[in-house]
């Protein structure tokens, strides 16, 4: 799993929130690899029992 991290100073110049960075950041992130891990399982499954095309 990736995760994100944010360094002291550059948090307290940038005058940012690093848990709600972090936290939209990481919530990505995963969403991201549902959807990856989802779109591979269907193209398997596609190649395995094809799918009429109109």
């Amino acid at each position: 799993m990736q995760n994100v991290s944010v360094r002291k100073n550059h948090a307290s110049y940038f005058k940012y929130d690093c848990e709600k960075l972090i936290g939209a950041v990481n919530g990505v992130i995963d969403d991201n690899r549902f959807y990856i891990g989802k779109r591979l399982r269907f193209e398997a499954a596609s190649k395995i029992i094809p799918l009429p095309i109109d």
